[in-house]
């Protein structure tokens, strides 16, 4: 068993797969599941899903997962009898049929389900009964019949597979030899399996004690044991061997720093150590004297120069030292002249050459809690207190300047600006400490080094971004975070410290709670993310604050109540998403976001009808899967940059607008599952359509099919499926699939099943006998002949001849 995970979130909140494989039929249980269930949901989960219908299993091989090595779910298998085992780490071949069943569920749910997008979750008993029903090579049968020893019966077989019964001596002696046959093809098939990898296998074993080197990169953008990158070593090491664990496994002596790794490792894993005389160092004790001291102090700045790394520039000074030549000078960060020793400590400099050489080569700003103080000629050696160290400002006056006690030149205790650095740490701390994993972005945070100096090392690996904003200090001026799961609020940070962030990403995450109105203090942000949490409460009016805000991203929570009037306050917005949650009332009036070419208010509770007024800027539209009723405002075709439309699964009535089918961009209108009753005709100008995509189905439309849609010369794309059309298949549509002629686009879905279709099927299609790429459906329909045998006719029987003629319609 394993886990699938990162899924979209469903409307019941699953956002992983619980997989369980039996091993000796290959069939499998796919179990929604949330990622942040608790150990006793999971065994509750397993009592109802696994052990009612199969009753309790003899092993269980996993994966060290957290919830498979946690105490409860070991005590419940050891009262149960049955026995864990757990694949060697960083060896998956260990639960083989577990990777490979869920490659084959990842396929099937993007080839087929995620398009469902949060409904994935209720689609997902097909995907195990397509699963279960499928042929698996290795056992000769499909995965069903190897379970409950004969074919499964669906609409696919219906009538392949026999109703007779079975006395129990009968149905015991064909179990046993199903057993028996599936066990001798695995046997054969693992034999199989195993001369393809013998092939390149040498023999490789180790005796205790023996030192070997540990593989930490077998492939490229792998990262293991806190080692990535392109110049990473491939073995570390050596380790010594403490124990042989079963034949082909071994457990390693590891360091401290690697605490938090499984000590036991494969056999392909490890590289044997030769040991060489030359790698032993004759360690020698050296006498160390506690009282000496080496002084070193900079004579003159030579050069100056700004360094830009990763978007951050840095000042630099070019320093002379006493005791060098000007071949040794070196480069220094201007704020950062620091000593891990007494090298600068109590240094005695004259006002002379090193300050008016600074002077010359720097503006000097010196900060401290906020507040600034430029050094002027009238200054006298004046002195601003840190909180760790002190800074002496040189006077121009006459005479010597002394520095008499600093533990470093010019040493600034920090590059970043103490609230940015204070508002992380409050950040951090705000969190629930059990959510910061070992790895994620936040537990390698440690504020005793400063973060932006240290930004992009191992003690500040990832979460933020830092600019040289004012002067030499550098702001905090993105926070977004990896999807590790961390779980708190926003209120619990005091965001008006962080006044130069520009982007906020905490998408993918657990932040609960509503948002505070002390977030619209960040008014340089330009990019808001808070998908897929679990965000609740109203969208605060204090939002529309955010002027400058170009992407809100608010997908995917639990927010409630209507959308505020105040986001017309987001001049600037180009890209709204509200899809997923669990708004309600009007839509409002948006049409002053004269910059918003993207919005998507899917999966809702929204009632009314379709604005009249939307931004003229829209390039995509989508409202799916909400209340809308009454009819699409005409005025709609005026969106003259409108690619996309999007409003199925609503209540919208009435008559389809001409507009759409000759509006000058849009290439995809989807208007399925709603109440449209006719299509208005568009005229001649139809042909000249970008349409591409078009999806009508599932309405109540009655008449004939729009002969105009097959003069659409790039439309590919044609779904009128379950609405109530009545008329002859029209030779332009069917032409348009099979032979679409110079300059026009093929017509690749054709679907006409569940209508009122009458007649004969056209020549054209009963010429296809390889449909190749295109797909035509006209099951469903009063047809007076359409043998299954045909591609097109699958799908749906045709309807009787008094179910068409209920709809009142004279058939020939």
């Amino acid at each position: 068993m394993d886990f699938v995970v990162g899924l979209p979130r469903t409307q019941c909140g699953s956002d992983a797969i619980w997989v369980v494989v039996d091993w000796l039929t290959k069939s499998a249980h796919f179990i929604p599941m949330r990622v942040r269930d608790s150990i006793d949901h999971l065994a509750d989960m397993y009592i109802r899903d696994i052990v009612r219908l199969h009753g309790v299993p003899v092993t269980i091989v996993s994966d060290r997962d957290p919830r498979f090595t946690a105490r409860l779910w070991q005590s419940l298998q050891s009262a149960l009898g049955t026995k864990l085992t757990f694949s060697t780490a960083y060896h998956p071949q260990t639960d083989g049929q577990s990777e490979r069943s869920i490659q084959i569920l990842e396929d099937m749910l993007l080839g087929c389900v995620l398009d469902f997008s949060g409904t994935w979750e209720r689609h997902l008993p097909l995907v195990e009964f397509a699963y279960n029903n499928s042929f698996q090579s290795s056992i000769g049968m499909a995965l069903f019949e190897a379970l409950y020893g004969r074919p499964c019966r669906s609409p696919v077989c219906w009538a392949e597979v026999g109703d007779a019964p079975l006395l129990g001596p009968e149905l015991i002696r064909k179990t046993t030899e199903k057993v028996e046959l599936i066990r001798r093809k695995l046997v054969t098939a693992q034999s199989r399996q195993k001369s393809y990898v013998d092939r390149r296998r040498r023999p490789l074993a180790f005796e205790v004690g023996d030192h070997v080197f540990l593989k930490i990169s077998p492939r490229q953008g792998l990262m293991r044991f806190g080692k990535s990158g392109k110049f990473s070593p491939q073995f570390i090491g050596p380790f010594e061997i403490l124990e042989r664990i079963g034949e082909v496994a071994y457990r390693l002596a590891l360091p401290l720093q690697l605490y938090e790794v499984h000590d036991v490792f494969h056999v392909s894993m490890l590289w044997k150590y030769e040991p060489d005389p030359s790698h032993v160092l004759d360690w020698t004790d050296l006498e160390v004297d506690e009282d000496a001291l080496y002084e070193e102090r900079p004579v003159r700045v030579l050069d100056r120069r700004d360094q830009v790394l990763r978007g951050k520039t840095i000042p630099l000074v070019k320093v002379l030292w006493k005791h060098h030549g000007v071949e040794e000078a070196t480069w220094e960060r201007f704020w950062s002249f620091r000593s891990s020793g007494p090298c600068y400590a109590r240094a005695e400099i004259t006002r002379s050459q090193f300050f008016a050489s600074l002077q010359n080569f720097c503006r000097c700003d010196f900060y401290a809690r906020g507040v600034s103080l430029r050094s002027s000629g009238s200054a006298r050696a004046g002195a601003l207190e840190f909180e760790r160290v002190v800074l002496f400002g040189v006077s121009s006056g006459k005479g010597k300047s002394t520095l008499e006690r600093t533990d470093s030149f010019f040493e600034a205790n920090s590059i970043t600006f103490w609230q940015d650095t204070e508002a992380l740490r409050e950040f951090k701390n705000g969190l629930d400490p059990n959510s910061v994993r070992p790895g994620s972005c936040l537990s390698s945070w440690d504020f005793t080094l400063d973060p932006c100096d240290n930004l992009f090392s191992d003690k500040f690996t990832c979460g933020f971004r830092c600019d040289l904003v004012i002067s030499t200090m550098s702001r905090v001026t993105e926070l977004a975070l990896d999807q590790a799961g961390y779980v708190g609020s926003l209120a619990s940070t005091s965001w008006n410290l962080l006044p130069y962030l520009h982007t906020l990403d905490l998408s993918n995450n657990f932040f609960a709670g509503s948002i505070p109105d002390s977030l619209s203090n960040l008014t340089r942000l330009q990019r808001l993310s808070l998908s897929r949490n679990s965000l609740s409460g109203s969208v605060p009016n204090s939002i529309g604050s955010l002027s400058t805000l170009e992407e809100l991203y608010l997908d995917n929570n639990y927010f409630q109540g209507t959308i505020p009037l105040s986001i017309n306050g987001l001049k600037n917005l180009k890209r709204l998403e509200l899809q997923g949650n669990r708004l309600r009332g009007q839509f409002p009036d948006l049409s002053q976001l004269t910059n918003l070419s993207f919005l998507d208010a899917s999966d809702n509770s929204i009632s009314g009808e379709l604005p009249a007024n939307l931004p003229t800027s829209l390039v995509e539209l989508s409202m799916r899967n909400n209340q809308l009723k009454g009819n699409i405002p005409a005025n709609i075709s005026n969106l003259f940059y409108l690619q996309v439309i999007d409003l199925s699964h609503n209540n919208i009535t009435g008559s389809i607008p001409s507009g759409l089918f000759t509006h000058p961009s849009l290439q995809q209108l989807t208007l399925s599952y709603n109440d449209f009753e006719s299509v208005q005709e568009p005229g001649d100008s139809s042909q000249e359509s970008e349409l591409i995509a078009v999806d009508l189905s599932s309405n109540m439309i009655r008449g004939f099919i729009p002969p105009f849609m097959g003069r659409m010369r790039k439309l590919s794309a044609l779904s009128l499926e379950n609405n109530r059309f009545s008329d002859v298949i029209p030779t332009q549509l069917t032409l348009k699939a099979v032979l679409p002629g110079q300059g026009v686009s093929q017509l690749e879905r054709l679907l006409l099943g569940g209508n009122y279709l009458f007649g004969a099927i056209p020549v054209q299609l009963l010429k296809m006998r390889d449909p190749g790429s295109v797909t035509v459906r006209l099951g469903d329909n009063c047809l007076y002949r359409c043998p299954l045998r045909f591609f097109f006719c699958q799908g749906g029987k045709q309807k009787s001849l008094m179910e068409c003629k209920r709809l009142g319609h004279v058939l020939p």
